[in-house]
């Protein structure tokens, strides 16, 4: 068998495409409920922890220093 990296990552991005959309829905469904505000923040990180395990590089190059 063949070892594509491309067709790991392919996989890899739709298990967590799934994954992030049940994240969403468990984060609308939360009790007490969560703020859009909330609900937003918790996904843009999960959005950017998912991208990262995909080998994305990060949009900023960080803090600058003073």
């Amino acid at each position: 068998m063949n070892d594509d990296p491309t067709l790991d990552r392919t996989l890899l991005r739709l298990l967590l495409d799934r994954e992030l959309d049940e994240f969403r829905r468990r984060l609308e469904n939360e009790n007490p409920g969560l703020s859009a505000t909330e609900i937003d923040r918790y996904l843009r990180a999960a959005r950017l922890f998912a991208s990262q395990l995909l080998g994305a590089e990060p949009k900023t190059h960080g803090r600058k220093p003073r």
